[in-house]
């Protein structure tokens, strides 16, 4: 099996994962690394306000600090955004989402204290174990320095790993156990560990995390079992059924009511066909090292140099099949196309790049070539710079601050879209509105503070409907306050996501009751 040579550049000497040979040059290079993902992950984490449903993932959390479980309640407000069908009916018991990022950030949140820093603080630190992986797992299945630090530099100069690693979501997990579960999969068909219990323990976390992804993963790996390996039979088969296992306890605890009511189309053909082109143009278009990685791919083909890459093909190949395997499971089980669910294509694809780019730097006249690839990224990369050096002012912002000083203990505010980071800022107020379902007949009329906000998303446009029906705005008077009012305060997706504070916006409006 064709899974890269094993001998460190110059040195001749066997690498592993878990105990690297390092040169002083090296060590050099990993401590300048290492200072500049902590600073590029950690620096002004908590500047901008938790969005959406970041604010949910804390919530629910929080709940675990009182309860022990994931909640949707917090017996005050509702965290509901699928309209109360993510939560079992009188538990209030969060069922939508696995449970390992909820008590991975609880866990935070008891340690650090409930914040801001705090709800993003694991799932950065998960990035950082990502980047650290990422660079041993090159350098252990290629046995070349430059190469791991190659991949890091693809990695590490993408503005939208950053944004999806320092999000207070499931995102960065999914990447480390991800690229964990292939390096356990690579080093067991090695010899390098006694048994698959690696690679089952991390499709267990794969699927206590986002289940989809354990499939996907567990997909990958054994088509390129069957394509590369085929010895282990026994042993392989174990690791898959103990992985199984390990997920039954959740896949028949976590049934919740309503799923198939409210997304009818779902694993039926007509959105497989609508999605699956939209899932390969969306991850070309917005994941630059994938797309550079086809283009580079298209040298080999065109120059009959493909045997140069003989000695990566079974990780290629195996990047192939995840690639293959995560288009088809996103477009069948997925609601619709998000780009948080191509998230580990963002540290897989620039080891799949940084494969094909290295021995081109050893070919007369493609080293500039080589060279403009990899210093495109820079002019993205200067923007996710700005933003954290920056102070970013946000709908949430405006209206937490505002709140904060105007709103006391008891009093309602109604809104139409943003109602979960209020919910998480302000203590003790009652926010109603936004996607929980909730029956507002009985609280509306009594809604001290009435936000419609300027755009709208999903259902809100209904509900703002509602509050002009119920309420009688010449009651309330408008507050201007100096924050933009954006679709949305800062979300994950490359293509929405804002750099700097936005200056030609309309300014958020609050409705204060006479």
């Amino acid at each position: 099996m064709a899974l890269g040579n094993q001998d460190t550049s110059g040195e001749g000497e066997k690498v592993r994962l878990s105990l690297p040979v390092v040169s002083v040059k090296e060590k050099i290079l990993l401590a300048v690394m290492s200072l500049a993902a902590v600073f590029l992950l950690f620096y002004n984490l908590d500047n901008q306000y938790l969005w959406q449903d970041e604010a949910q993932t804390a919530l629910i959390s929080k709940t675990i600090l009182t309860k022990g479980i994931p909640l949707a309640t917090d017996g005050l407000n509702n965290f509901s955004q699928e309209l109360g069908r993510d939560y079992e009916k009188g538990t209030y018991i969060f069922k939508w989402h696995p449970w390992l990022s909820y008590y991975v950030t609880a866990l935070s949140f008891k340690v650090l204290g409930v914040s801001t820093f705090s709800a993003r603080f694991p799932h950065v630190l998960f990035g950082l174990f990502t980047i650290f992986l990422l660079y041993f797992f090159v350098r252990a299945n290629t046995g070349s320095v430059q190469t791991a630090f190659l991949a890091v530099w693809l990695a590490m100069t993408s503005p939208a790993f950053f944004i999806m690693a320092k999000q207070c979501r499931y995102y960065s997990m999914i990447m480390f156990f991800t690229l964990l579960c292939v390096n356990e999969y690579l080093a067991s068909v090695k010899g390098e560990r006694r048994n698959f219990l690696g690679m089952a323990a991390c499709l267990a976390a794969l699927y206590y995390t986002q289940s989809v992804y354990a499939a996907i993963t567990g997909a990958a790996i054994l088509a390129h079992w069957l394509l590369y390996s085929r010895k282990s039979a026994v042993k392989i088969a174990a690791a898959f059924a103990g992985a199984v296992l390990a997920c039954v306890p959740w896949l028949l605890y976590s049934r919740v009511e309503g799923f198939k009511e409210a997304y009818p189309n779902i694993m039926k053909l007509g959105n497989f066909i609508d999605f699956m082109p939209r899932y390969i143009s969306g991850s070309v278009n917005q994941i630059y090292t994938l797309a550079a990685a086809l283009i580079v791919s298209l040298y080999y083909v065109f120059s009959k140099s493909g045997n140069k890459l003989k000695e990566y093909s079974g990780i290629i190949t195996l990047f192939v099949f995840y690639f293959a395997a995560l288009m088809f499971c996103l477009s069948f089980f997925t609601v619709g196309v998000f780009f948080r669910y191509m998230s580990p294509l963002l540290i897989l694809s620039p080891v799949f790049l940084a494969f094909l780019l290295f021995p081109m730097v050893k070919v007369k006249y493609v080293n500039i070539a080589v060279l403009l690839v990899l210093l495109l990224p820079l002019w993205q990369f200067k923007d996710y710079v700005y933003e954290i050096t920056h102070d970013f002012n946000s709908p949430s912002k405006g209206f937490v601050g505002f709140l904060r000083e105007k709103a006391k203990p008891g009093d309602i505010v109604a809104i139409t879209y943003g109602d979960l980071p209020l919910k998480f800022y302000l203590d003790r107020v009652r926010i109603i509105g936004g996607l929980t379902g909730e029956d507002l007949s009985k609280e509306i009329t009594q809604a001290k503070f009435v936000i419609f906000r300027k755009y709208y998303v999903a259902l809100d446009r209904e509900l703002a409907a509602y509050f002009r029906n119920n309420l009688n705005i010449n009651d309330y008077k408008p507050w201007q306050i100096n924050s933009p009012d954006t679709k949305y305060d800062n979300r994950e997706n490359p293509s929405m996501h804002i750099y700097r504070t936005v200056k030609d916006e309309d300014n958020i409006v609050v409705w204060v009751k006479k």
